[in-house]
């Protein structure tokens, strides 16, 4: 059986990174942007790597403000992991890279297929500021178990980069099995409610669909509501899912611009999340 290029396999995980299209109707190439290597000449850019100098990846770490939420095994989140300065530079770099050119939903300019995803394949380089996320999730002690932070040569090999103005959201979904056990969210620009329910064979079936070799081949707190938990994500948080949380429950965002949580009314606006990931070795062995 031949094997498929790098430029085939980018392909073909632009069509089916999510599965059917009611989970991400954008999923597309031509709503797609890969940006592999950082411009240095770059203001945004600068400006960011000048912000993360400045920071010591450990004094970010605060065990009172890491909640693993107990009803979801294996779902971890810390509120505000990166302080105010550098989660607006990291917003402003990640509008300005990838999407510069998108309006926002509804403008009446918005006469064009919208870019509302970029994606990075392949490992980070030190100067790039996803190697910088990485490094969180490598040092950080609580957010994924040690068997997968430690392990090597990277940690992840994978980013996607999606983009969502006020009212959008994306449905409920389990990432394929196509990437390995844990995943991991950062959260810029607006605020947002993520919620999780109980993963039906239906929802397995679909993120094993492109992975027949899946496992299973076929607030600061997680609240519940209508069997949904619920937690709010705001600029600099993060959040991450291994284990039960990862392969047994579904994760999404529901399409609305506005959102009632803890007697809180929450305003969308426009938000950028960055989700790391690792790929499944295609060379394990296994025919």
């Amino acid at each position: 059986m031949g094997t498929n290029s790098k430029g085939e396999t980018e392909r073909e995980l632009f069509r089916d990174l999510f599965g059917d299209s009611d989970v991400e109707t954008a999923e597309t190439q031509e709503h797609c942007k890969q940006v592999t290597l950082p411009n240095t000449f770059d203001n945004s850019y600068s400006h960011l790597m000048g912000c993360i100098k400045n920071v010591d990846i450990r004094t970010l770490f605060n065990n009172d403000a890491t909640e693993e939420a107990r009803e979801i095994p294996g779902l971890v989140f810390q509120k505000r992991i990166l302080p105010p300065e550098l989660s607006t530079a990291f917003f402003k770099y990640l509008e300005h890279v990838y999407f510069s050119e998108t309006p926002k939903s509804g403008d009446t300019c918005d006469i064009q297929p919208r870019t509302n995803q970029g994606m990075y394949f392949g490992e980070f380089p030190q100067f790039h500021p996803f190697s910088f996320l990485e490094q969180i999730c490598r040092l950080h002690p609580s957010l994924l178990p040690a068997s997968i932070r430690n392990r090597t040569p990277s940690l992840f090999n994978q980013a996607i980069i999606n983009l969502y103005d006020d009212e959008e959201g994306i449905g409920d979904h389990v990432d394929l099995f196509r990437f390995e056990d844990g995943v991991v969210g950062f959260s810029f620009g607006g605020p947002c409610v993520m919620q999780f329910r109980k993963a039906t064979q239906a929802d397995k079936l679909k993120a094993a669909a492109q992975d027949p070799k899946g496992p299973y081949g076929v607030s600061k707190k997680a609240l519940c509501y209508e069997n949904y938990h619920k937690i709010l994500l705001e600029s600099g948080d993060v959040y991450a899912m291994s284990g039960e949380a990862r392969y047994e429950w579904t994760h999404g965002i529901k399409e609305t611009s506005r959102e009632h949580l803890q007697g809180f009314d929450i305003a969308r606006a426009r938000r950028i999340s960055v989700t790391l990931r690792k790929l499944v070795d295609s060379n394990n062995g296994c025919n």
